[in-house]
C-alpha cells in the first residue's frame, strides 16, 4: 500500500537498537538490504509507494497537515466539551454498523491520538495521554539500557524499540488507540517492563546467594 508509518517506526526503531547496542556489521548489513526491499515494493506497487513518500517528504503543506490536523481536531472538540463527549465519539473501537446508526456528526473523527484524547475525554484525556508519554515511555528506554548486555538483551532490545519508536509517532498518528497496532504495542510494553524486573529479581537472588555463601564461610 506504500504506507510510510511502518518504515519510519522501522528505521527508528533500528536506530535505537544500534544506539544502545552500538552499530555491528549485521546491522549495518540491514541498509542495503532496507533498499533493496524499498526497490522491489516500488516495483509491486508499479511506483506508487515512491509517489507517496514524494508527497509527504517534498509537499511541506502536506506533511505539517498530518501535524496540525489532530491539534486542530483537539483544539475545537476542547472548545466544546472541555471534559469530553464521551467514549466512543471519535469512532475508536466503535463497530462500523454500529456507526452508521448514529446522527450526522455524532461521530468526530481524528487521525491521531492528541485528537481523540481531546474528543473522548478532554483535558483529563489529554493528562493522560501526557502520563503514558512523560511516564511510561522512559521506563522502556531504562529496560533497554539495563538489559542491553543480559542473556535477553535480544528480547528487551527489539520490545523497547518497537515501544519507544511507536510512542514517537503519537503526534501525527494513533499508535495508543488504533487496533490491533495498540494492543501490540502494550503487550510490548509490558513485555520490555516484565523482562527488565525478571532479570532484576536473577541478579538480586544470585547477588543475594553470593552473600549467604561469603557470610557461612
Amino acid at each position: 500500500s506504500g504506507t510510510r508509518a511502518a518504515l519510519i517506526v522501522l528505521l527508528c526503531g533500528l536506530v535505537l537498537i544500534g544506539w544502545y547496542r552500538g552499530l555491528t556489521a549485521r546491522q549495518l548489513a540491514l541498509v542495503p538490504l532496507l533498499v533493496v526491499a524499498f526497490f522491489g515494493a516500488s516495483l509491486l506497487t508499479s511506483g506508487q509507494i515512491v509517489a507517496r513518500w514524494r508527497s509527504a517528504l517534498l509537499n511541506e503543506a502536506l506533511l505539517w497537515k498530518y501535524v496540525y490536523a489532530p491539534l486542530t481536531i483537539a483544539g475545537r472538540a476542547l472548545q466544546h466539551a472541555p471534559f469530553g463527549l464521551g467514549l466512543g465519539r471519535s469512532g475508536v473501537g466503535v463497530p462500523y454498523t454500529i456507526m452508521r446508526s448514529y446522527p450526522s456528526g455524532y461521530i468526530v473523527g481524528s487521525d491521531g491520538d492528541i485528537g481523540r484524547a481531546a474528543v473522548e475525554m478532554g483535558m483529563f484525556g489529554l493528562i493522560l495521554l501526557a502520563l503514558i508519554l512523560v511516564a511510561l515511555l522512559p521506563y522502556a528506554a531504562q529496560a533497554m539500557r539495563h538489559l542491553v548486555h543480559a542473556a535477553s538483551a535480544d528480547l528487551a532490545l527489539g520490545l523497547g524499540a518497537l515501544v519507544i519508536a511507536n510512542g514517537a509517532l503519537v503526534l501525527i498518528g494513533s499508535p495508543l488507540s488504533s487496533t490491533p497496532h495498540a494492543t501490540v504495542w502494550w503487550f510490548a510494553l509490558g513485555a520490555v517492563l516484565k523482562v527488565m524486573v525478571l532479570e532484576q529479581r536473577a541478579t538480586y537472588n544470585v547477588q543475594r546467594a553470593t552473600y549467604n555463601v561469603q557470610r557461612a564461610t
